[in-house]
């Protein structure tokens, strides 16, 4: 058994020679290059269940609720860890037995997102929300909104 099989091929943390070599070329080793991209689409189809449709104290009755979404998110990098968040969201709810419940939500979030890295990624977001809610099939809002939205975050990473 030679040394270079011995060593599975290893001599020097590097390939061992081999009499194949000139066969092969010359080759080089591309790595990726990471590159920030500031915009995020997000879409779903989360499926809902509340056991009291019409949020009532007597009569409750259930429903299941399905709520397609989608929205774009604009986050520019402003600093090394301080980002700029511009959102706009649209999504639906449809009750399956009651739909005269159905209704529309749209938002349009502005802000500022900062993480902290030496503080197990703590993110701190600060932002204005305009929500409004609307009949599915018209823009006539019931219901319009402006909020400030504060919050602080520690991932957990599982796996």
């Amino acid at each position: 058994m030679t040394g270079s099989a011995a060593n599975n091929g290893v001599e020097n943390g590097s390939a061992a020679p081999s009499p194949n070599d000139r066969d092969l070329g010359e080759q080089a080793i591309l790595k990726r290059v990471e590159k920030y991209e500031p915009f995020t689409l997000e879409t779903g189809v989360p499926i809902y269940y509340t056991s009291n449709v019409a949020l009532v104290d007597h009569g409750r009755v259930s429903d299941v609720i399905i709520a397609p979404v989608v929205g774009i998110t604009y986050a520019p990098k402003l600093q090394k860890t301080l980002y700029g968040e511009f959102t706009l969201r649209q999504q639906f709810f449809y009750y399956q037995d009651f739909s005269s419940f159905n209704f529309a939500s749209f938002d349009a979030l502005a802000g500022l997102v900062y993480y902290v890295p030496q503080m197990h990624n703590l993110t701190l977001r600060a932002n204005i929300d305009y929500n409004r809610l609307t009949g599915t099939d018209n823009f006539d809002d019931f219901f319009s909104n402006v909020s400030l939205g504060l919050s602080a975050e520690i991932p957990i990473r599982i796996g």
